[in-house]
């Protein structure tokens, strides 16, 4: 009876130590949230600011540039946002060589028509070629208040660290600082 009891804290042993070394190789979460601002803007399309406010708006797009510090935190995080996860594997895939990754999520507060090819990066409009969520998972045209939907998108070019360029979608839009690092 005591070689059995020995196994088993030698294996309670064993798997403490793999919990471990796996908390202590994934990244923390409060890391994690630190990058995702960090690389996150928001813009209302069709709102009126109001100071802190937003009125009117017809959806809220969350603009996240997914770059190389971001998709290895993802990939260790053990608790990142799953549609950001999913988005981001694209990083580093052919389809976004030479390019700048951004996931995508918006929201519909109101009825509004949804046109991939609306949403812009700096003076780039986005194409049908640019979007690299299947169309099948990707809600198009008119769509009710409530939806709620995630692509990811990758348009030419790299964007310079430390630049100014304006996301948006239609005629709206809104300035991101491109981080350092």
């Amino acid at each position: 009876m005591k070689r059995f009891r020995g196994k088993g804290c030698l294996l309670l042993a064993g798997m403490l130590c793999l919990g471990f070394a796996a908390t202590a190789s994934g990244m923390d979460e409060a890391a994690l949230n630190r990058l995702i601002e960090r690389r996150t803007v928001v813009c209302f399309h069709e709102g009126q600011r109001l100071g802190d406010m937003v009125l009117g708006a017809r959806a809220q797009f969350q603009f996240v540039l997914v770059d190389r510090a971001l998709s290895e935190a993802l990939a260790k995080a053990e608790f990142s946002p799953e549609w950001l996860r999913y988005q981001g594997r694209h990083f580093g895939s052919d389809a976004v060589r030479g390019k700048t990754l951004f996931a995508v999520q918006f929201v519909t507060a109101k009825p509004m028509t949804f046109d991939p090819t609306r949403l812009r990066v700096g003076d780039h409009r986005v194409t049908s070629a640019d979007v690299l969520t299947r169309p099948d998972r990707l809600p198009q045209g008119d769509l009710p208040s409530g939806t709620d939907a995630v692509l990811a998108v990758a348009v030419p070019g790299k964007l310079k660290p430390g630049s100014v360029v304006v996301l948006g979608y239609g005629d709206d839009g809104v300035s991101f600082d491109v981080p350092v690092r």
